[in-house]
């Protein structure tokens, strides 16, 4: 991923996003393997705590840094993408790839909330209005109970 182009950059951003957040957060050795076949570089730098559900999972590469964690035991996942600053395309530009992954445009906040299956996403951007500065996309999946799956 290079820097020069924003576009493409947010949708390099949204793909990792989708397949290692929305697909694979609440399968521990699918995202380890996932974001090794990106190429993006990644490498472990911290795994989480089992006994701890405050304890991230995280790995670092030179375009982004990626949290992971079970909040709530096999319930609820957290996935967070920080994209370092001379990668990060203007909040607009991301904005929209984002919204093309949850199927629906973000209000005057950038969030998102939508239902998929047996599952519930809640996705946001960090963003205090700095464009070009460093952005966290984090990414929050509920495993819903199977009645709700079904009833909606």
């Amino acid at each position: 991923m290079t820097s020069s182009d924003p576009k493409a950059s947010a949708s390099s951003i949204a793909t990792l996003l989708k397949q290692q957040c929305l697909e694979s957060s609440d399968d521990p050795i699918r995202f380890d393997a996932g974001l090794s076949a990106t190429g993006w570089g990644f490498k472990r730098v911290q795994t989480a705590d089992p006994a701890d559900p405050l304890s991230l999972d995280m790995w670092v590469s030179p375009v982004a840094d990626v949290l992971r964690g079970q909040v709530v035991e096999d319930n609820v996942f957290v996935c967070t993408v920080m994209i370092h600053r001379q990668f990060a395309p203007p909040i607009t530009v991301i904005k929209s790839a984002l919204s093309d992954i949850a199927g629906q445009t973000s209000g005057s906040a950038p969030e998102w909330w939508w239902k998929s299956g047996a599952k519930k996403f809640h996705m946001d951007v960090n963003d205090q209005g700095n464009e070009g500065q460093s952005t966290g996309i984090t990414v929050e999946t509920y495993r819903l109970p199977w009645w709700q799956s079904i009833l909606g």
